[in-house]
């Protein structure tokens, strides 16, 4: 494996000096301040909720155990609690925060103090959420993201709607370089918006069927276990042939109705707006969020188009920046989410937010190497070799036909795979397309990559096939297969050439994607 790392150049970030005395001119907001105090409500309810769900077997445990030990377990989940309402009371009495030079400072702890300091220059976005207890109490969260690529640097939970607006634009003006803007609304331009035929849309072509039979699978087994194994056998007849048709059709609809429920909550009203060089898209329907991407710091955009979503004429685009925290479920990027693009509009809203998109957005994609439909078709039949035994085995008798059935499958998606892969290079953009069924293309700012890798396994080795790996900061690119010799001249195209080094030794060494 051959990777280069590239190091990005960019001259509009500039380094503001740190902690220096703020003079008049350069003070924005000097003045340390505090959370709400009603954030203390509004902080302990999830962390309340979080404890619960937790410590649920240990309640489970006190209301059926005995009462020696219903004691203990009850101590155990009020210390849990009690460590809770610790944490919020000590969050909302230490954490400070104020705006100097343009930085946004932070300070918080008791005997472990931290102090942060976010240069506008480097925030990548920002977000403001009023969930419903926001709602409720008049107040607001505050996320400002950096490419730290841990956690939201800035995160100001909460704050009143007044003060959390205040601050945004303090922030939105520094990055500016100017006085906060009072007739931005009168200068966003409308880029998409999406009303109740869109929701329903997306989130009927959001149904995600496989997730959904694995659950209702794993609740079948349980439910099973309840039974005496002797009537086993004489389930099928007790549900019968209309009971388990009424099933089947209550389950995917339910399905169905969830999806678009989903959809209905985080989109609601979306509207993406564009002004001042920021994307703006404010959405949501219990939880209300309004999210700031600054479109010089967009470097990746991904058109996802699954069969279901280009059977009726959309697509979905997801925005991304450099941005990214781990959270629940792992590394997230920051993104915004355009639920409902229609076809024809693609290449107009992707030039809006990576300059150029819309030149090459519908033009012809060149193809993989052919010997990499070869391999996709040998590793199709084996796959599903594997499969079909697994299930032969299972379950016994007539499911043995998955054996050959199994594969034929696997070949005809390997098939249409390859077909609709393809990749192209252009001065300022790398577009990769990938998948049938659920296809995705992704359109990268060559400004934006840190590095290149080329991959070769033994089994790529013997077929002298090789895959070029495009990294942004959070992010990867995988392009189609390609032969060994195209690949790496491919690399070596994407791969900037150090500048000569002056005899007086006072090079400038910084490499840059072009």
């Amino acid at each position: 494996m051959t990777s280069y790392e590239l190091a990005e150049d960019d001259p509009t970030e500039e380094v503001l000096p740190a902690n220096d005395d703020p003079t008049e001119e350069e003070v924005i907001d000097s003045e340390w301040r505090g959370l709400h105090p009603l954030s203390l409500v509004a902080n302990l309810a999830p962390r309340t909720w979080r404890t619960l769900r937790g410590t649920w077997p240990l309640l489970a445990a006190f209301a059926i155990g005995g009462r020696r030990d219903s004691v203990a377990i009850l101590f155990i989940a009020a210390l849990f609690f009690g460590m809770a309402v610790w944490s919020t009371v000590l969050h909302f009495l230490t954490l400070r925060y104020r705006v100097v030079h343009g930085r946004l400072e932070m300070r918080s702890g008791l005997l472990n103090r931290q102090n942060r300091a976010l240069d506008p220059s480097r925030i990548q976005n920002t977000e403001l959420v009023r969930n419903p207890l926001h709602k409720l109490l008049g107040l607001v969260e505050l996320r400002v993201e950096t490419a730290s690529g841990r956690e939201v640097e800035g995160l100001l939970s909460a704050l009143s709607e007044e003060e959390g607006e205040r601050l945004l634009g303090l922030l939105d003006a520094a990055r500016a370089g100017s006085s906060p803007s009072t007739d931005d609304e009168e200068k966003a331009k409308v880029l998409s918006s999406a009303d109740l035929s869109d929701l329903l849309r997306y989130g009927a072509t959001g149904l995600r069927l496989g997730a959904g039979i694995a659950i209702a699978v794993g609740l079948g087994m349980e439910a099973l276990q309840f039974l005496d194994p002797e009537q086993y056998e004489r389930v099928p007849s007790l549900i019968g042939r209309v009971g388990g048709a009424a099933a089947v059709v209550a389950f995917v609809s339910g399905l169905f109705l969830v999806a678009i429920a989903g959809a209905v909550q985080r989109f609601w009203r979306f509207t993406l707006t564009v002004s001042d060089g920021r994307l703006v898209a404010s959405q949501g329907l219990l939880t209300k969020r309004r999210i700031q991407l600054q479109l010089s710091k967009v470097q990746l955009a991904t058109v996802r188009q699954p069969w279901s979503k280009r059977l009726l004429q959309f697509a979905s685009i997801h925005v991304e920046t450099a941005a990214a925290h781990v959270g629940d479920g792992g590394t997230a990027s920051a993104e915004a989410i355009i639920p409902v693009v229609e076809t024809d509009d693609i290449g107009a809203l992707l030039a809006e937010v990576i300059p150029h998109a819309d030149t090459v957005w519908g033009s012809e994609l060149q193809p993989p190497h052919p010997r990499a439909l070869r391999r996709g078709v040998l590793s199709a039949i084996v796959e599903g070799l594997i499969i079909g035994t697994v299930i032969g085995l299972w379950f016994g008798g007539w499911a043995w036909v998955f054996l050959l059935i199994a594969p034929i499958i696997d070949v005809l998606f390997a098939w249409f795979d390859h077909r609709h892969q393809g990749w192209r290079v252009t001065e300022h953009l790398i577009i990769a397309r990938s998948g049938y069924l659920n296809r995705r293309t992704h359109v990268v700012s060559r400004k934006k990559i840190q590095s290149i890798t080329l991959r070769q396994g033994p089994i790529l080795r013997r077929w002298d096939l090789a895959k070029v790996v495009v990294r942004v900061a959070g992010s990867r690119v995988d392009l189609p297969l390609l032969a060994t010799a195209e690949a790496r001249h491919l690399v070596d195209t994407l791969t900037p050439q150090a500048r000569p080094v002056p005899a007086d030794g006072l090079a400038a060494t910084a490499l840059s994607p072009h």
